[in-house]
């Protein structure tokens, strides 16, 4: 299954099987090869956004449910198996919403970057407000990804070139390494100087490793 988004508004579903490349002769069992179908048709269209949507991500364990986030300042959360229109439709940040990340190890919980240069967490059992607003970036939040590693942990980039690990157990804690920083800041990456980070990625099978990639080139991080 794919999902994807874009300046449409749209959210579509769609399943690469769908795309059928061989067909099988009902006469003689055999199969051979047949032209690629012109046009891949989506399994399920949602349209409740009302802005360009910039990023969608399947549930962890789920792949009926679908969040995404746009500069409609809006995170929508779908399902696909009930309705085409969104389940949960929960206002975030101040400018619009550029990425979103759900915690694989605890569905509850919801990351999202903005251009307001904040990241927020949403605990979906109660929406009404963030449950903590991470403070620190300098830019546009561009990408915002769970550690696969840890439930606690989560890193967040920007087009400043400023890429942060996070950790939400130090959120309460009085204790900082600075005073421009907060304290569930854990480390700040600063190898793509000032340059724009496209992309970020932890690695799924070797712990408390990163990669990111930006206008400057690609890093890998070993934490």
């Amino acid at each position: 299954m794919v999902a994807s988004c874009g300046s449409d508004a749209k959210v579509c579903v769609w399943n690469i099987e769908d795309f059928t490349q061989t067909i099988t002769s009902s006469r003689t069992g055999s199969s051979r090869p047949a032209a690629p179908k012109d046009k891949l048709s989506a399994r399920a269209i949602f349209e409740d956004h009302t802005a360009t949507v910039e990023d969608c991500q399947f549930h962890p364990s789920n792949l009926n449910q679908i969040c995404s986030v746009g500069q409609d300042k809006k995170l929508l959360i779908w399902d696909h198996r009930t309705s085409n229109r969104a389940q949960q439709v929960i206002p975030r940040h101040s400018e619009d919403i550029n990425c979103v990340s759900w915690n694989k190890c605890d569905e509850n919980l919801i990351l999202t970057g903005s251009n307001d240069h904040l990241v927020q967490l949403t605990d979906l059992r109660n929406t009404k407000a963030p449950v903590h607003t991470f403070r620190a970036h300098k830019d546009t939040v561009t990408v915002v990804e769970w550690n696969p590693s840890s439930p606690h942990h989560f890193s967040s980039a920007d087009e400043a070139g400023g890429l942060f690990i996070w950790d939400l157990q130090a959120i309460d804690s009085k204790e900082s390494t600075s005073d421009e920083y907060p304290p569930e800041l854990l480390f700040r990456h600063a190898g793509h100087r000032y340059f724009y980070i496209c992309d970020m990625h932890w690695n799924p099978t070797v712990p408390w490793t990163l990669a990111s990639v930006s206008q400057d080139g690609k890093l890998v991080w070993n934490l």
